[in-house]
């Protein structure tokens, strides 16, 4: 998958989906940041673990809230990275399930790599917090 894509959805996160392993509301959901080296494999990528270390630029400061899942339609609140180390460029983002899988990392669920707009993100870090709006004000990170 290139990483122009908008959003990918990785192939053993539908399979978790559908036997019933993953559960977007229920399951404790992380964001990470991610930088330009990471190329998203939709069929390859399963862990966490399978994203170089060095390409996981922040990590949200906690689980994602207010979740839902209304019309097959996953949604979560704001996320905000804290203090986001300067000197690197913020291309996309990753959410992770860390209920499955959590000795690899966790399950790789989706990366989403432009924002509401249609355009690619490219946030440069300066140590400040970065908060990314899934989806805009929509909240949307994917659906099925």
């Amino acid at each position: 998958m290139a990483i122009e894509e908008t959003m990918v959805l990785y192939d053993y996160a539908r399979e978790g989906f559908l036997d019933g392993t993953l559960d977007f509301d229920a399951d404790t959901i992380v964001a990470k940041a991610v930088g330009s080296g990471y190329i998203p494999s939709s069929g390859t990528h399963q862990y966490l673990d399978d994203v170089d270390p060095a390409e996981i630029i922040a990590s949200g400061s906690a689980a994602l809230a207010t979740k839902s899942v209304t019309d097959g339609v996953a949604k979560s609140g704001n996320v905000t990275f804290a203090s986001v180390a300067a000197g690197r460029t913020v291309v996309g983002f990753l959410l992770v399930d860390t209920t499955v899988d959590g000795a690899n990392g966790g399950r790789l669920i989706c990366y989403v790599g432009k924002d509401s707009n249609g355009e690619r993100f490219n946030i440069d870090t300066t140590g400040d917090d970065i908060v990314y709006r899934p989806g805009g004000a929509t909240g949307r990170w994917f659906s099925l």
